[in-house]
């Protein structure tokens, strides 16, 4: 099975906001399952996250010590996801 994620969603599973609890409710469930889950996501979700994160710290919606976990969290999950990629390359 392929889950696609785009970064507006995934962002949901390193931060606390509307829609985290069933992102991670979601992704629960989803490691039950005895099959192989992929998840995908696009090159420029990195990008995306991590200007994402960027924003909330500056707004004060995250302190800097749990900015730096989701930043640490997200970097390391980064590599096992796997992302899309221009065929043309």
């Amino acid at each position: 099975m392929i889950i696609y994620f785009d970064s507006s969603a995934l962002v949901k599973s390193f931060v606390e906001e509307e829609g985290s609890t069933n992102v991670k409710n979601f992704l629960s469930e989803l490691a039950k399952l005895k099959e192989i889950v992929v998840f995908a996501t696009s090159a420029i979700t990195k990008a995306e996250i991590m200007a994402a994160l960027s924003a909330m710290r500056r707004g004060r919606h995250l302190t800097q010590t749990r900015f730096q976990k989701a930043v640490a969290d997200f970097q390391k999950r980064w590599e096992a996801y796997s992302r899309s990629h221009n065929p043309f390359d």
